[in-house]
């Protein structure tokens, strides 16, 4: 597929100025623009089934987004920062790939070592077998966040007045663990995030 060069450099500078961290160029138009960080925006593109004969500029792309991509069907990706392993992926898969920098290694968001959902398809060949193994670290990640913040919410000790104004439901980000109000489809302290 090829994409008007404007139309690409669009969506490379909506990328890099951040805001939006995924677009989608199907049919020679933007067609998807997601907020948020990791893989989640990906996973929530190929399950809306919007990644079929698509260009995708993406701000990281790590091989575990690369296999995404390729069951996905997308034609071309372009990411901010690209890992070997993703760019080999994708050159196996028969799909372009460019990027603005090359790294061995995606790294987790502390900086302390590999991201996870890279661990999850380390040694996975085959894009079909990604998609359940990175659901199941997300699925992983999410309990044990909610489960440090149960323990958390167990030795912090409530005020014992409340307004009615402070009287509102709340449930607990599964990402970063802090109070939310409950219902919210975004965390306001880490929105990109989800």
């Amino acid at each position: 597929m090829s994409v008007n060069n404007e139309l690409f450099e669009e969506a490379k500078r909506m990328v890099a100025s951040g805001e939006y961290a995924c677009v989608v160029i199907r049919d020679n138009m933007i067609s998807d623009q997601m907020e948020g960080k990791g893989i989640v925006p990906v996973i929530l593109l190929f399950e809306g089934r919007r990644l079929k004969d698509a260009v995708v500029v993406d701000k990281i792309v790590g091989k575990a987004s690369a296999m995404i991509f390729a069951l996905g069907g997308v034609t071309e990706v372009y990411g901010e920062v690209m890992s070997m392993p993703a760019l080999a992926f994708l050159a196996q898969a028969g799909i372009k790939a460019t990027c603005g920098q090359f790294v061995n290694a995606i790294e987790n968001r502390e900086g302390t070592g590999t991201c996870p959902m890279e661990m999850a398809v380390m040694d996975i060949d085959n894009a079909e077998e990604a998609y359940p193994a990175l659901k199941a670290k997300i699925a992983e990640l999410k309990e044990k966040a909610e489960k440090e913040q149960k323990a958390a919410s167990e030795t912090t000790t409530q005020p014992e007045e409340t307004t009615e104004e402070e009287d509102v439901e709340l449930e607990y980000c599964w990402y970063c663990g802090k109070q939310i109000p409950a219902g919210k489809d975004e965390c306001p302290s880490c929105a990109d995030l989800l």
